[in-house]
């Protein structure tokens, strides 16, 4: 088994870990703001081809009937 790290050492190690998770997750919240965004562009989309598809104009989908 390893030595223990001197307190100072480990405090330190400790807060360079804390900051890489901060750091993740901003990262986590930025990739899901993407998703995000991209998931309703998809769904606008979709309802926009699907208007253009049955000619109605009415913005209903197929699960809509």
């Amino acid at each position: 088994m390893a030595a223990p790290e001197p307190a100072p050492d480990l405090i330190n190690t400790l807060y360079a870990a804390a900051l890489r998770l901060e750091k993740a997750a901003a990262n986590a919240r930025t990739i899901a703001e993407q998703l995000t965004a991209g998931a309703a562009e998809a769904r606008r989309a979709y309802e926009a081809a699907s208007r253009t598809a049955d000619g109605s104009g009415c913005g209903r989908g197929p699960r809509d009937t």
